[in-house]
């Protein structure tokens, strides 16, 4: 789930400077639509890449927290970054254009 955070946001990230250094007469939610169907799987991929550095440590914590929950007291640390990405998403969405809350990418 906290790939998932790391991911949305490094996309809609992406979609903002796309739309930002656009500079033709669409508007907005046009840009967005371009953005979106000339996004490449060789994009997503280097996105992929970028979330799993991004949120590699956070992501091992809670593993590790599962495993030897003695050891590892996390927990919090971890759901304060999962808010903070979700808060980041939500926001960056929103200057996309898009009507979106926080439940609605999926925080528990």
């Amino acid at each position: 789930m906290t790939f998932k955070f790391f991911y949305l946001r490094s996309t809609f990230y992406k979609a903002l400077n796309s739309i930002d250094n656009d500079t033709s007469d669409e508007c907005g939610q046009s840009k967005l639509k371009t953005f979106w169907k000339g996004l490449t799987i060789l994009a997503s991929m280097k996105n992929i890449h970028d979330s799993l550095e991004e949120g590699k440590i956070s992501i091992l914590k809670g593993v590790w927290k599962k495993f030897i929950p003695t050891l590892m007291d996390y927990s919090e640390e971890i759901k304060t970054s999962v808010k903070e990405v979700t808060a980041d998403v939500v926001e960056i969405a929103r200057g996309l254009e898009l009507e979106v809350e926080p439940d609605d990418i999926g925080l528990p």
